[in-house]
């Protein structure tokens, strides 16, 4: 998108009081949009948006690119609504240069997903394509950490929790080559 359509649209956003400037102080000294509340009363109309679309993201075809924050978004709009097994993860998400944390609980109340400061018991670290096919249940966890695609510190038991914590729908029509829901393949 060209910098003048991005510009124009924010402008459209910022008029109709959905998002609003921000001017972030030093050293960032940079000015940035963010939601108003009435904009962040979209939110899960765009969860459901990104659920659907996460079906489809992975595998990742040539000239892919996926970001850092989109596994952020996609813990998000994935995290289960009832009760989880009680659990605390930090996710570590590689993106070359810019690497994002993440903290996911599981509990009494769900799924929490959420920026930090945070705790946790157990720490994973990788890629955003690795992440996403574990939270998608495409991926088992504790194969991805055996075969060194992901680095795990911390309770390695509750590895096989993880994407358990999540709610990922399955696509309608033929099944993906990666899709094999690691839920029926770990116990935990």
């Amino acid at each position: 998108m060209s910098t003048s359509v991005l510009a124009d649209r924010l402008s459209g956003l910022e008029e109709a009081g959905l998002v609003r400037r921000v001017v972030l102080k030093p050293p960032v000294a940079a000015t940035v949009y963010e939601l108003t509340d009435d904009g962040r009363g979209l939110e899960p109309a765009v969860f459901e948006l990104a659920r659907w679309g996460y079906r489809r993201l992975l595998p990742t075809r040539p000239g892919d690119r996926l970001d850092a924050e989109w596994v952020r978004l996609a813990m998000s709009a994935c995290a289960q609504r009832t009760e989880t097994r009680r659990s605390s993860f930090a996710v570590e998400v590689r993106d070359g240069g810019e690497d994002v944390t993440v903290y996911v609980a599981g509990g009494p109340r769900g799924t929490i997903v959420h920026e930090p400061p945070g705790t946790a018991r157990t720490i994973i670290r990788g890629d955003p394509e690795t992440l996403l096919g574990i939270v998608s249940g495409a991926l088992n966890p504790v194969e991805a950490h055996v075969g060194g695609r992901i680095e795990v510190r911390g309770d390695l038991s509750a590895l096989p929790v993880f994407p358990r914590l999540f709610d990922v729908p399955v696509p309608s029509g033929p099944t993906p080559v990666y899709a094999e829901p690691v839920h029926e393949r770990v116990g935990g």
